[in-house]
């Protein structure tokens, strides 16, 4: 069988990609027509595997998003996609150094970004997460302006769950990515799709509420209503794993919570009463969580400190 890519072109402010006309794709013993469910499509010989991925990606219809780094493909028929960097493409490299090579053995760094499988030259299949980008370089400023309105309506669940995904990462020495490409939405969820190794040379500090509102909150100017939402979100989302008898995600200094309130209040977001008034909340909530982990209880303290916080957003957001 044989696969001719007819020219495709993608373009946007980082780069071009074109596929060459003339690159053409030898596979022995292929049918014209591969049958799978999307639950098996991995167990598949490998050259069926890439012939559907080629397939997929010469349909602009399967374009799932556009990034700075990458362009990602929905496979057709299938719960997965594929990422391909745009470094890997350019004049002198054919698409075809993409498919040289099929590795399903994947570490938990892999698993950590939804990959279940690695291709040549830094493409990646991965799962696909239902929903689209918060922000994509291919977005108008009106479309922007939409996906943060929507974000802000989310649920609180939404933001919990993020906020507990990047933890559970950084527990893996992994830490998020916080762009706006890299954080996927529906009408329900929010969910991260890049992290990167922690350096091992130096500890790499990480500020999860603050890489929450870098993804979500990617315009300067956002609305006023919109942004407020995601912030009183994000505290929210923080202040979840202070309850009672809860064992938090991360260590109580770990969320930084003074370092996202004080950010906030540098960039004129709050000023410098409600910085007080929400880092004075905030911290003693912190001292009875840690008490609390030692063994002491202080349920009682613990819940007056959560309901005033909850007063204190609600006043200032």
């Amino acid at each position: 069988m044989q696969i001719n890519f007819t020219p495709i072109s993608y373009t946007n402010n980082n780069c071009s990609i074109t596929a060459k006309p003339s690159v053409k794709f030898q596979y022995r013993n292929v049918t014209d027509s591969v049958s799978f469910s999307a639950r098996n499509f991995l167990a598949q010989p490998e050259d069926k595997i890439i012939s559907t991925i080629i397939k997929s990606i010469q349909n602009e219809q399967n374009c799932l998003g556009v990034g700075s780094e990458a362009e990602v493909f929905q496979i057709e028929g299938t719960n997965y996609c594929v990422r391909l960097p745009y470094s890997r493409i350019d004049d002198d490299t054919e698409l075809i150094s993409y498919f040289n090579d099929l590795n399903l053995k994947v570490n938990k760094e892999d698993q950590v970004n939804h990959v279940v499988a690695r291709l040549s030259n830094g493409a990646t299949i991965m799962n696909k997460i239902n929903g689209r980008p918060v922000f994509s370089v291919s977005m108008t400023p009106m479309a922007i302006l939409d996906s943060i309105s929507k974000v802000s309506k989310l649920p609180q669940s939404a933001y919990c769950n993020l906020l507990n995904q990047i933890a559970s990462a950084h527990k893996k020495d992994m830490m998020f990515d916080p762009y706006g490409t890299n954080v996927i939405f529906d009408s329900q969820s929010l969910t991260a799709i890049d992290f990167y190794k922690r350096q091992s040379r130096y500890k790499e500090d990480m500020y999860p509420l603050n890489d929450i509102y870098d993804a979500l909150v990617n315009i300067k100017a956002p609305p006023l209503g919109c942004e407020k939402a995601i912030i009183k979100k994000i505290y929210k989302a923080a202040l979840a794993e202070f309850e009672p008898q809860k064992t938090p995600c991360l260590k109580p200094e770990e969320f930084e919570i003074y370092k996202f309130t004080l950010d906030l209040c540098k960039d004129k977001k709050i000023n410098d009463k409600q910085f007080e008034k929400i880092w004075n909340s905030f911290n003693e909530l912190i001292v009875q969580k840690e008490l609390e982990l030692t063994g002491v209880d202080v349920s009682s303290r613990l819940e007056n400190a959560i309901v005033n916080t909850k007063e204190v957003l609600d006043e200032v957001f």
